[in-house]
């Protein structure tokens, strides 16, 4: 298809020429001249010419009218021959650099700048062609020619040509990625950079130059420029990306298996790969967006080459890339174990929606006025209160052919990643909850970090015009959120009286409160029960509420607070004395 799409305008050219040259060999034959055009415009006949006795003159006249025609001939036939040698060249090189990295990235270092060049040239040719057919087939057979139309194909073959011109010149320009994270300095997290640096030893890979933590649930390693926002640093050389919320949920098992894994892909052949073939690639996909973006009729041709040499080489690249997360992922087990690996990608993988849906009711919130605190801590309380082993294995089974998101490559599904790691479907290992002793730990610091990132993701939200700051907020917000913040309170302090937050309390709290108070806010709440030495005391509370509300106001609150106790099938002695201290007794 490709090939015919290229070869459409060289033949329409050819057609116009053939036409053109036979009207004219034609009139030179109806002249007496036995010639052909292409004769009649040598300079062997312009001889005879002369020495006839015939005026030079004329007979460039007449050639200045054919020799545009002559030129459309040559234009078409090479381009034609020209195109069809591209397209057989692109696909035996393709076939030759199969799934060797090396050899793929050796090639495309050449192949992309060339093909670029060759597709501008082409383009630009392609342009002349076009229009002065569409020229000379006005003009013979309409006797008037119509500029707009006509020369407006060749300025579109010109703007084309220009933005995949443009595209090749970017080939080598370091890659520059903006990312909302903090460049953590090692001279702020010791203990950070000296697992990191320990995993990279004990798998024989580099150190990254700089590492960067920030809110969104991934882990990434780039050779790419990276500017930290927060910091307003922009970090060259190798960059470590590492996710908070993500923290909270790893051990520091689980966390040293994913630090293995992106570091692993610094180790060996891997470097080259990515430092040569990532830009290329990247340049290729610019300039098939580029071409794309004009939405001209000349960008047809050059579209559909580019989009020709990216389907050719793609499976090669994707075949690469999977084979890449395996290696990776063998690494990332060296380093720690390969329960671990897969506890950690499986976390990474089931939940990964959960930071959108997150985000969402962030951004309600701040419609409501009501911004939140800490976004690590609210995502990881999704993970660990909604879910347990159960549910896990079920949404396991819904996203085993998921692909993780990842800025440099297509990774296999995670189906195809547990069974390379060669681990059983028994999920025994896999713990969905807080644990004691998280990797998070091993950041100084930590909350403060997130809360820092939290407010500024919030600022994002409202500055970009995702969320409308406070258009959804009552006239009575003040006395409104009062209340509802109070019997979120008075949950939250149920949920926690016995020191053991379950999460059947955490969901009947909220089914329950939504139904007592719509402006119940599960996101303060989850906060409150996140944050215990915040909360007020049985005392104050209790108190505080029979100053506020009547007898059957306490009724229905007390009511409410004894389903949240009961909900994890008992009720504890503290949950009692909370009961009866909210009744006065």
């Amino acid at each position: 298809m490709s090939l015919l799409v290229l070869l459409l305008i060289p033949v329409l050219g050819y057609a116009t020429f053939f036409w053109l040259n036979s009207k004219i060999n034609g009139e030179l034959a109806l002249a007496g001249l036995e010639v052909t055009a292409h004769k009649f415009c040598s300079s062997s006949f312009a001889d005879i010419w002369v020495s006839a006795g015939m005026g030079l003159a004329d007979l460039n006249s007449a050639c200045e009218e054919i020799r545009p025609i002559l030129w459309l001939g040559d234009a078409s036939l090479y381009s034609g021959i020209a195109s069809a040698i591209f397209l057989i060249l692109v696909i035996v090189l393709a076939k030759f650099s199969g799934t060797n990295r090396i050899r793929l990235s050796s090639i495309f270092s050449f192949l992309v700048p060339i093909s670029l060049i060759f597709i501008s040239i082409s383009t630009l040719v392609q342009g002349g062609i076009v229009t002065y057919s569409l020229y000379a087939i006005q003009v013979n057979l309409m006797g008037a020619w119509y500029p707009l139309v006509t020369l407006g194909l060749g300025l579109g073959a010109l703007i084309v040509a220009f933005a995949v011109i443009k595209a090749a010149l970017s080939i080598n320009r370091q890659i520059s990625m903006n990312q909302m994270a903090i460049d953590a300095d090692e001279g702020k997290y010791p203990e950070l950079w000296k697992f990191v640096r320990d995993i990279a030893d004990k798998i024989d890979a580099p150190v990254p130059n700089n590492i960067v933590v920030g809110l969104e649930p991934t882990f990434y390693a780039t050779s790419a420029n990276v500017r930290a926002l927060l910091s307003d640093k922009n970090l060259s050389g190798e960059t470590l990306y590492i996710s908070l919320p993500l923290m909270r949920l790893f051990s520091i098992e689980e966390f040293g298996a994913v630090v293995g894994h992106e570091l692993g892909h610094f180790k060996g052949s891997d470097v080259q790969y990515t430092m040569k073939f990532a830009p290329l690639y990247r340049a290729l996909t610019t300039a098939v967006n580029s071409a794309a973006d004009q939405d001209r009729i000349m960008s047809i041709p050059a579209l559909s080459v580019l989009n020709f040499l990216l389907e050719q080489f793609s499976k090669s690249e994707r075949e690469i890339s999977r084979q890449r997360e395996f290696e990776a992922d063998r690494v990332g087990a060296e380093a720690t174990s390969q329960t671990a690996l897969c506890a950690a990608l499986i976390k990474i993988t089931a939940f990964s929606n959960l930071w959108g849906e997150l985000s969402h009711d962030v951004i309600e919130n701040l419609e409501y006025g009501r911004p939140i605190k800490n976004m690590s801590k609210l995502y990881a309380s999704r993970v660990a209160f909604d879910n347990d082993t159960n549910v896990a294995e079920k949404i396991l089974q819904e996203n085993l052919n998921y692909m993780v998101s990842h800025p440099t490559d297509t990774h296999p599904t995670l189906s195809e990643r547990l069974k390379n790691l060669s681990v059983t479907d028994d999920l025994s290992y896999l713990n969905m909850g807080f644990l004691a002793n998280s990797s998070l730990g091993l950041i100084a610091d930590a909350e403060n970090l997130e809360t820092e990132l939290t407010d500024v993701q919030q600022k994002i939200y409202q500055y970009t015009g995702i969320a409308k700051y406070e258009t959804k907020k009552p006239e009575d917000a003040e006395k409104s959120y009062g209340v509802a913040r109070l019997i979120q309170v008075a949950a939250a302090v149920m949920v926690c009286a016995d020191g053991d937050v379950q999460p059947s309390e955490i969901t009947e709290a909220e089914a329950k409160g939504k139904n007592m108070i719509s402006l119940f806010n599960s996101l303060e709440f989850r906060e409150s029960c996140l944050s215990p030495e915040t909360l007020p005391t049985i005392k104050e509370l209790s108190k505080l509420a029979q100053k506020i509300f009547n007898k059957e106001q306490i009724d229905q609150i007390t009511q409410f607070l004894t389903d949240i106790a009961s909900a994890d099938g008992k009720i504890s002695k503290e949950e009692e004395v909370f009961i009866k201290s909210l009744r006065g007794k």
